[in-house]
Order: structure tokens, then sequence, then C-alpha cells
């Protein structure tokens, strides 16, 4: 679906996926990188150093890896004063890529 190259039609899908989940994940900012041509999500409450940030090239992707970044660190940092948003539902069971392989 994305590619580094101008695409308008990914373009508009990419600022489509932000307008639609952003609302839906508040903890969150969502962006859309033409210049990558992927999506990108930073964490906004309290999180290690470095932040966290996901990045992904397809919206199914972003929401997956989401999920497993939040996972790992729960698991990993059980006593830690990490703020716990909450899972993303659509996105616990993995879900096929949709625009191809890669």
């Amino acid at each position: 679906m994305y590619s580094r190259h101008a695409d308008a039609a990914a373009d508009a899908a990419g600022a489509a996926f932000v307008r639609q989940w952003q609302p839906r994940m508040p903890n969150w900012l969502l962006m859309y990188s033409r210049h990558q041509r992927g999506l990108v999500a930073f964490f906004a409450g309290k999180c290690p150093p470095g932040g966290l940030v996901v990045e992904a090239a397809f919206p199914d992707e972003l929401l997956q890896r989401i999920n497993e970044r939040l996972v790992d660190l729960w698991t990993s940092t059980p006593t830690s004063p990490v703020q716990a948003p909450a899972l993303v539902p659509e996105a616990v069971s993995p879900a096929p890529r949709r625009g191809g392989s890669g």
C-alpha cells in the first residue's frame, strides 16, 4: 500500500487512518509520514526514557506493533511507573497484512 515514491492514494489512506483512529486512541499521537510513506505512533503518557514510538507501513501492522510493545513493556517491568493505556482491541489477534507482502 505505502511506498517511498509519491503516491496520492497512499497519502490519502494514511491520513484517513489517522483521522479514524486518533479519537479512539487518546493516549497516542498518530501521524502519517509522507516522507517515510508510513505510520508513526508516539505514546503521550508517562513512559520509559527515550519514549515509546512505534512505526509501521500498514495500519493493521501499526496497531499490532503497538500492542506488542505495550505487552513487552508491561511484562518486562512489572513495577514500572509507566502509565498503562488499554490495548487496541482490534489488534489483539494478528491480522493479515493488506497491500502485498513485505
